[in-house]
């Protein structure tokens, strides 16, 4: 739940900046995810540095 919320608020700023525009997180074909009581492991810091990397800026602000 809180990493949706997460998502969420991510995704209203990108509305807020214009980047997208509007929030998929809030439409209504969208659940919330139920908690399934599973043990979830994050990624490590090299995991989510090398996903970063991968990507592909959108517009010319933003930077890694």
């Amino acid at each position: 739940m809180r990493s949706f919320l997460v998502l969420q608020g991510v995704l209203e700023l990108a509305v807020a900046d214009e980047a997208i525009e509007k929030n998929p997180a809030r439409s209504p074909v969208v659940q919330v995810p139920k908690r399934t009581g599973e043990e979830l492991i994050a990624w490590s810091d090299e995991r989510v540095y090398a996903v970063i990397h991968t990507l592909t800026p959108v517009s010319s602000g933003w930077s890694r």
